[in-house]
């Protein structure tokens, strides 16, 4: 098994000599030194920033950007294959000026991209495609915000904090979500019954990093990689 790094790079006119700002995308195996691009000049693309990119899904990392005609797409990077693909995001929606207003995730198996454009609800779009990739489409369900939710809006900066961030599906199909940074919620199926989870001890506002345990250490990846000593560890 190979582990890889993957870089995504930001070439700014700011501070090379180039016409536009565009970005490339590198790939490192670990027990190599060498980096390997696999993209072209990526131009006109922006990545949407404190959109949660960098999603793992299937095999794939996921990066929400934006183009001059405000229009959200996916670039997305398939570590077996080592390929590019930009994949538009062809959902419904009156936010795509706000691009700060939607974020990526992953729930059940599958990328998700929220929109969070509305205090009422928010909007859970899941990509489905089929196994060659071919045939992409996208499914729509509604999340009615709990009114308790609403007192979080004092700290709350939709410019760095999600309003609505689906963490995991549950056994029944349920969806807990973390609200405003400060609440977390289990959601029914429907998306329309809710319950608060009560925590104790939890700060005002916090931070909650889904994680799935597993019995391979880095240090124990590093190795099978054959990257032993400590210059290659550092590379």
């Amino acid at each position: 098994m190979d582990y890889k790094i993957v870089r995504l790079l930001l070439i700014s006119k700011t501070y090379y000599e180039v016409d536009e700002d565009y970005y490339l995308v590198d790939i490192l195996t670990f027990g190599t030194n060498e980096w390997r691009s696999i993209s072209k000049e990526l131009a006109t693309f922006s990545i949407v920033p404190h959109s949660s990119s960098g999603i793992w899904v299937n095999g794939s990392l996921y990066w929400l950007a934006t183009k001059n005609s405000g229009k959200l797409y996916l670039l997305c990077v398939s570590l077996a294959n080592e390929t590019l693909r930009v994949i538009p995001v062809a959902i419904e929606s009156r936010n795509f000026s706000r691009t700060h207003m939607f974020h990526l995730g992953e729930l059940g198996g599958a990328l998700i991209c929220v929109d969070n454009g509305s205090l009422e609800f928010a909007t859970v779009w899941t990509m489905m495609e089929d196994k060659d990739g071919i045939s992409i489409t996208w499914t729509k369900r509604v999340y009615k915000r709990p009114e308790s939710a609403f007192g979080c809006l004092g700290l709350f900066d939709s410019s760095v904090c999600v309003g609505f961030r689906p963490l995991v599906m549950l056994h029944d199909g349920a969806i807990l979500v973390h609200i405003f940074e400060q609440k977390l919620i289990v959601y029914k199926p429907d998306g329309k019954q809710f319950k608060l989870l009560e925590v104790k001890n939890l700060p005002r506002c916090f931070k909650v990093v889904p994680h799935l345990g597993t019995l391979l250490r880095l240090n124990d990846a590093i190795k099978t990689a054959g990257c032993e000593d400590e210059k290659e560890k550092k590379v």
